[in-house]
């Protein structure tokens, strides 16, 4: 099998991991108080701050940004894999390339409509302007 065909499979499968790599982590709640990331903040900044409204920008919109930038690196897998099958088509090339087209594309669906989702006002959740009691 030549380096192109498996070269192409690898980074396909590498784009498709990342993809879902993305979309989790655009459901992760981007709250300062609830985030493990940001405890030095916390630890500095004890006072809660002021609380904006729950539908505000990057807020409510970040799930969707990572859904979409997740679509776009699964599309280029797709589109990799498929422009490969075209030209490499033998009975084990294709197999490959055409798992990896069929991953791609089994990730894309709940991607798409993951970014095309318009986030509902019960679904959105509320950013906790005080720190949680301890």
């Amino acid at each position: 099998m030549p380096f192109e065909v498996v070269f192409t499979a690898g980074y396909g499968l590498l784009l498709i991991a990342g993809a879902i790599g993305l979309h989790r982590l655009g459901r992760r709640d981007p709250s300062a108080w609830s985030s493990r990331m940001l405890a030095g903040y916390r630890a500095q900044h004890p006072e809660p701050t002021p609380a904006g409204p729950p539908d505000a920008f990057p807020h409510h919109d970040l799930g969707r940004l990572h859904s979409a930038v997740g679509a776009v690196a699964c599309l280029a897998a797709l589109l990799l894999t498929v422009a490969q099958l075209v030209r490499h088509h033998r009975p084990g090339e294709a197999v490959l390339l055409a798992g990896c087209a069929v991953a791609a594309a089994v990730v894309l669906r709940p991607l798409l409509r993951a970014a095309r989702s318009r986030p509902a006002a019960g679904r959105v959740r509320a950013s906790r302007a005080v720190p949680p009691e301890r």
